[in-house]
């Protein structure tokens, strides 16, 4: 009789999380029109408050294009990262059984898959992303109710109160929660892939066409964050250039070092840091049959020495296995020690520096 199949489920436990990691093809659609929507609520309650348009204000609706583009492209980009990423994580554990990189029993499977639904269900990994959102919100709200603070979604003024300021909340909240949610479903994917490769013997395979040792869908699948990236490099830089246009704040102002470097260091560890898993494991493979390759020549080299020392003539049989052996140490000592391959550095390297670039252009058209 055949074991009901357990599938790798994100957000386990979790109805909102799991539901969101679930939506494929047209409900992705409509998960971003549904946040876009949201979005767009206070802007239209700044439009009542008469604030899209106001000169009198430090920053009205139109004048405020880095939040904008900070929420309006930010928050859909990172609910639609998350899903993609998460719909591709059982994906690219499939293929890696498929590869044979693992070898485990169908038995074995469903209880690293078990095991993995219970990492997803911790209640770090579940309601993370509603207190990091709540923390984020309420501290927003104490910096902008401060009535000195002339931007249209301020909350009240010695005069007003500004429904858009209020309506903003929410979007503070939504867009928070989406992205706490894709990090630490990131942080959970990493200890999944921790979990596999500690508890089953990594089998690296020096001859892969993949030239990662047959791990490559792990590059994969950091690449479903590609777009994301990109795009939230591209919000940086316009808040960067904002925080210049309207406080004056230079490149090497402290404020403005922290922004880039932050957003450099949180890329580097979202994309590298599930494939990471995989690196240790990866070392210890090659180094395991590096040493059992060596152990094995020594033997051969010893028998031959042997003969050195008596002038006998070198066993033709104990030559050849020393140079088959040789041709196999040198095959397993180019054997990789990090699950991704130079397509993929690229990737990353063009996706994190063309954002950054892209504001320097626009100094450099400024200045001439």
């Amino acid at each position: 009789m055949m074991e009901p199949e357990i599938k790798i489920t994100p957000g386990y436990k979790n109805k909102l999380a799991s539901y969101i990691f679930s939506l494929k093809r047209i409900k992705i659609f409509y998960a971003v029109l549904f946040s876009t929507v949201i979005v767009l609520i206070p802007i239209l309650f700044a439009y009542i408050d008469g604030n899209f348009d106001n000169p009198v204000l430090t920053v009205d609706v139109i004048g405020d294009y880095a939040n904008m583009a900070f929420y309006l492209i930010g928050f859909p980009t990172m609910l639609v990262t998350a899903i993609l990423y998460a719909n591709k994580f059982p994906e690219v554990l499939n293929n890696l059984k498929g590869n044979d990189i693992i070898n485990v029993s169908e038995n074995e499977w469903n209880k690293f898959k078990l095991r993995a639904n219970d990492i997803y269900s911790k209640w770090y990994y579940t309601n993370g992303p509603h207190l990091i959102a709540l923390a984020v919100t309420v501290s927003l709200f104490f910096v902008f109710r401060n009535p000195m603070n002339h931007i249209w979604y301020s909350l009240e003024t010695d005069d007003f109160v500004y429904l858009g300021g209020w309506a903003q909340l929410i979007v503070y909240y939504v867009t928070f929660y989406a992205f706490s949610l894709s990090l630490l479903n990131i942080i959970a994917t990493y200890r999944i892939l921790k979990v596999l490769f500690s508890s089953n013997k990594l089998i690296v395979q020096p001859l892969h066409p993949d030239k990662c040792g047959g791990l490559a869908p792990l590059g994969a699948l950091s690449r479903t964050l590609i777009y994301g990236i990109s795009l939230l490099g591209i919000i940086v830089a316009l808040n960067v250039h904002f925080n210049y246009e309207h406080f004056g704040r230079e490149l090497y102002n402290p404020l403005q070092i922290s922004i880039m470097l932050g957003y450099l260091v949180m890329a580097y560890v979202i994309f590298f840091l599930p494939m990471h898993a995989a690196h240790k494991p990866m070392k210890q493979a090659k180094e395991e049959e590096m040493r059992l390759i060596h152990h094995y020549i020594a033997r051969i080299n010893k028998e031959i020495k042997k003969d050195f020392e008596e002038f006998r003539d070198i066993d033709s049989d104990a030559l050849e296995n020393f140079h088959n052996a040789k041709e196999m140490y040198d095959i397993t000592s180019q054997m990789p020690v990090y699950p991704y391959n130079v397509k993929t550095v690229i990737t990353f390297i063009s996706s994190v520096f063309i954002p950054v670039l892209l504001y320097f252009l626009q100094r450099f058209l400024d200045s001439i």
